[in-house]
C-alpha cells in the first residue's frame, strides 16, 4: 500500500513459486515506478529462493523467524481451522 494516497496493488496468482515471485516483484516494481521500494516478507520458501529475481528498485526484509505476532495474517489460521483439524489433516 502506498502510505500517502492509500493506492494498492493485488494480484491473483494460482499457486507460488519462485518464479511466480519473481513475476510479482517485478510488477510490483512496475506500479511503483521510480525510488526504491521495501517489500516485508516471512520467510516461505519461495520468498528466500536464490531463484527469485529482485528487480531493481525493491529491496526485500525478512521478519524474523517465528514471529507470527508481527504477521497479521497468522491471526487467522485459529480462526480457519478448527480445533484438531490441522492435526488430522498433518497424518
Amino acid at each position: 500500500m502506498e502510505p500517502e494516497s492509500g493506492a494498492s496493488l493485488s494480484l491473483l496468482v494460482d499457486g507460488m513459486d519462485s518464479e511466480v515471485m519473481s513475476w510479482v516483484l517485478q510488477e510490483f516494481q512496475a506500479w511503483v515506478g521510480e525510488g526504491t521500494a521495501w517489500v516485508v516478507l516471512d520467510r516461505a520458501g519461495w520468498h528466500v529462493s536464490r531463484r527469485v529475481e529482485v528487480p531493481e528498485g525493491v529491496a526485500l526484509d525478512y521478519l524474523p523467524p517465528y514471529s507470527p505476532e508481527l504477521q497479521p495474517a497468522e491471526r487467522m489460521w485459529p480462526r480457519r481451522w478448527p480445533t484438531g483439524t490441522l492435526r488430522r489433516w498433518r497424518r
